[in-house]
């Protein structure tokens, strides 16, 4: 599943189910309510996305996403192009020899992920599709940014370990803050009620102290008053 059509009743999707052998994908359009799906008049296509008038739908026919190549300049590096749905004429946006991809729309603008910048590293570029120019919005150099998904009014992606929103009204970038309980909190200590773990028992020579074994711990007891001794491993 790739994206929504704007009216909410069909969905943008990707399959090979029609490429054979040669496993690439193809795009096709289903009604959310199921049914046979119609395949859209270009070649291949891995990601895509419709604009929101309906009327262009921005997909890449060859994606590098899930490969471990990077800053590769050949011929099989991401391309975007932009098809209009009404008369199938189609245009490659900001052609260059870098790795592009993941197109995303906003308006008139399509965000989309790029390494041509100086250091390389994939960043958030913005396509205005009426002056036909590019431009750099995010500038990150320690990691490339991945996993890019638009909402109404911010683009959330991973850089590094960490997740990001672009306010897309400011262009300002900020992290979210994501606190994540784990199981090793079972690891902290704790007190235990050891009296129904006991595995093994025997009183001292002396009758003074006894002896227990409970969760792999080894405990010396007395036999009136005094401390409980874990015996030290």
């Amino acid at each position: 599943m790739l994206d929504w059509y704007p009216d909410g009743q069909s969905i943008l999707f990707a399959s090979g189910m029609e490429s054979g052998r040669d496993r690439f994908n193809q795009l096709y359009r289903v009604a959310k309510t199921g049914g046979l799906p119609a395949k859209l008049p270009v070649p291949y296509g891995e990601f895509a996305a419709v604009s929101e008038d309906g009327q262009w739908l921005a997909y890449m026919p060859q994606s590098q996403d899930f490969r471990t190549w990077k800053r590769y300049r050949g011929g099989w590096a991401g391309e975007i192009w932009v098809f209009a749905l009404e008369d199938s004429s189609a245009t490659r946006v900001a052609a260059s020899d870098a790795d592009d991809g993941q197109p995303m729309w906003h308006g008139n603008t399509l965000y989309f992920l790029s390494d041509r910048s100086p250091n390389q590293r994939h960043n958030i570029w913005a396509y205005d599709r009426t002056t036909k120019t590019s431009r750099q919005v995010t500038h990150f150099t320690d990691f490339d940014i991945a996993f890019p998904a638009i909402g109404p009014g911010d683009i959330v992606f991973q850089a590094g370990s960490g997740l990001y929103l672009l306010d897309l009204a400011t262009e300002k970038v900020s992290q979210v803050n994501v606190q994540v309980v784990t199981d090793e909190i079972t690891l902290k200590p704790r007190s235990e009620r050891m009296g129904q773990l006991i595995r093994w028992a025997d009183v001292s020579p002396t009758g003074k102290r006894a002896g227990f074994n409970a969760r792999n711990e080894v405990l010396t007891a007395p036999a009136e008053n005094g401390p409980i001794l874990n015996r030290p491993r």
